[in-house]
């Protein structure tokens, strides 16, 4: 029986339109060092602002320029919590995810496991684990949405309810058709 619902972040909940997303795909390996904790925040501005010549101001702000709020997403949100336990599972930074929440404070309503204070990001094992403690809920209890393919093929095979979230019309349908109250 589900008990919960996890969610991603970005691509999910929240959407940021990067001026210049080709040369963000350039420091993949930086963000994935700054989201875990590996490198700071601020490594990973001065390691593009020197590549860029952009000032690392610049690059913040670029980096956390346009994040939009998906309405239907948040109300969505709000309405599942009503029957169900809500958890939020993130790759992120500390900036980035400061940024979302001044768009809607999400941990009001939901328990958030983050990569950058746990220092382990999904599709990680550990990060779905402690979310499943944090919830207090075993594996058959969750259902988890995700955008990413490879996080939710890998949560797929250790026994977890998975959707891959393409929209939030295609993700209602998905709830709906699990018998998921709404």
């Amino acid at each position: 029986m589900i008990k919960a619902i996890v969610f991603d972040l970005g691509g999910v909940i929240f959407h940021a339109v990067f001026d210049d997303i080709e040369v963000f795909q350039k420091f993949v390996p930086e963000w994935n060092k700054a989201k875990t904790g590996e490198i700071t925040q601020e490594d990973f501005y001065e390691t593009i602002s020197k590549a860029t010549k952009a000032t690392k101001d610049e690059v913040k702000k670029k980096f956390l320029a346009e994040i939009k709020l998906d309405e239907d997403m948040k109300n969505l949100i709000l309405t599942l919590k009503e029957n169900y336990k809500i958890g939020i599972l993130t790759n992120t930074i500390e900036d980035l995810y400061n940024e979302d929440k001044k768009l809607w404070n999400f941990e009001e309503i939901a328990e958030v496991i983050t990569s950058f204070k746990e220092h382990v990001a999904k599709p990680h094992p550990d990060a779905i684990d402690l979310m499943l403690k944090k919830l207090g809920v075993e594996r058959e209890d969750i259902i988890f949405v995700d955008d990413h393919p490879d996080t939710i093929e890998k949560y797929s095979n250790t026994g977890i309810t998975c959707i891959k979230f393409t929209g939030y019309k295609q993700l209602l349908k998905k709830l709906k058709n699990m018998d998921i109250k709404i």
